[in-house]
């Protein structure tokens, strides 16, 4: 509350926000006869304080971040226009309205954890909260459903190989733990004492963990390239530093460099072998008699052939690819051609404009970038766009990537006239 007596409509969101973005990680906990679950529930609580705090002051305050708000205007511009496109054409003739309402609350999302993690005290809270969140109340459902089966409210194995945790789907807890094992060494690196620095370590070794049983080619291939990446960075960093000793340069430019060979020599055969087998899972696989790798080229060219019927803004929200043949409901599983599909090629270089942002802003910060990119990387096997804590990653983390102690400004925001909705009734100006 505030000295006035009267609640903080913003303060009240602001605490609510972390818990919400955890509990829509859970898609499992989902009442069984209607399609919504605690997440949603708890939405509908923070919209109602939303709506609250307009009555309470009188004045509707629209303060959002410039970047995520240009973005989400641009798109359900042309979202709007694809569905009328396709109505008119006859090729949407169902609109796919959930797809609409989920992009809805993926933007309303997108743009208050944004507003939020301009305070430096909520985004690095966000961090711990959302790493040890996710990490924990994962491990602690697998120890409950191998040890105590009768405490577990769900399975958290996907047909008893894959770990899918509190989500539908492996995929799913894939793409969500995707930055975690990045996000928790840059947790480690920022953290003062040795105690704070081990639990974050701890967490992010549960996260790898985690990720691994998820059994998600995916997510694999994304922390192949991310890791390979960061040991690549580290020691190009160190060896890029001026030093005067001989012996730092003989250790940095050539031995730490000859280990590395030595060991890439040395577990050449397991490291193929992986990738060998993920491009297997990946393009081989067959399920009911049909190769994955087939499904998947052929619903990406068929995802081709939709964007070429309507290149500029797309058909609007929906699935639009299909097999043999395109526009018969299914995914493209990739994100990009997802969205091409939905918002054209204009939707595409709108996003691309805004993904390259959040990479810049991030860059000065390794961990988290690699970390975003892993998440960009895994992007192009399965659709992203719907998940409200995609967004959530790509509004916050460039903002935890900010300097400590570095002065916050309001320059990447637009704040619109304050409307008084009293004087509005009043026919006064």
């Amino acid at each position: 509350m505030s000295s006035s007596g009267k609640i903080n409509p913003l303060n009240a969101i602001g605490r609510m926000m972390p818990l919400y973005i955890i509990l829509a990680t859970a898609t499992q906990l989902r009442l069984p006869s209607i399609p919504i679950g605690l997440s949603d529930f708890l939405l509908l609580v923070v919209l109602s304080i939303e709506f609250f705090g307009i009555i309470q002051s009188q004045r509707v305050n629209m303060v959002y971040p410039k970047s995520e708000f240009h973005f989400w205007v641009f798109s359900f511009a042309l979202l709007t226009i694809g569905l009328v496109w396709g109505l008119w054409t006859g090729i949407n003739t169902n609109p796919d309205f959930r797809s609409f309402v989920a992009y809805s609350v993926c933007a309303y999302i997108s743009c208050k954890v944004s507003f939020f993690a301009e305070s430096r005290l909520f985004k690095y809270r966000l961090g711990s909260f959302v790493l040890t969140a996710i990490v924990l109340l994962n491990a602690l459902l697998i120890i409950l459903y191998t040890f105590l089966p009768s405490l577990s409210v769900v399975n958290p194995w996907y047909y008893e190989t894959r770990l899918s945790g509190w989500t539908s789907n492996p995929n799913q807890l894939g793409m969500f733990v995707t930055p975690l094992p990045f996000l928790a060494l840059f947790l480690v690196k920022q953290s003062k004492g040795i105690w704070k620095r081990l639990f974050y370590l701890v967490l992010g070794i549960l996260s790898i963990t985690i990720g691994l049983l998820t059994d998600s080619d995916a997510l694999k291939l994304s922390w192949i390239i991310g890791f390979g990446l960061l040991v690549l960075d580290f020691w190009l960093r160190i060896y890029k530093k001026k030093t005067k000793s001989l012996l730092k340069f003989a250790l940095f430019g050539a031995f730490l460099p000859g280990v590395i060979l030595i060991s890439l020599f040395i577990f050449a055969s397991p490291i193929i072998s992986t990738i060998s087998n993920i491009v297997e899972l990946v393009y081989a696989r067959e399920s009911g008699g049909v190769s994955q790798g087939d499904a998947r080229t052929t619903l990406w060219a068929n995802c081709v052939q939709v964007i070429a019927a309507s290149p500029i803004w797309g058909f609007g929200a929906g699935s639009f690819s299909g097999i043999p043949l395109p526009f018969d409901g299914m995914e493209c599983h990739n994100s990009y051609l997802d969205w091409g599909t939905n918002t054209g090629l204009l939707g595409v270089a709108i996003f691309a404009l805004y993904a390259s942002g959040v990479l810049r802003k991030v860059w000065p910060e390794r961990l988290l970038f690699l970390g975003l990119a892993a998440l960009f990387i895994g992007a192009f096997f399965g659709y992203y766009f719907r998940h409200p804590i995609f967004w959530v990653y790509l509004a916050w983390l460039p903002k935890l990537a900010l300097v400590p102690g570095s002065p916050l400004t309001n320059k990447n925001f637009a704040t619109s006239p304050i409307i008084n909705l009293t004087a509005a009734a009043r026919g006064t100006a």
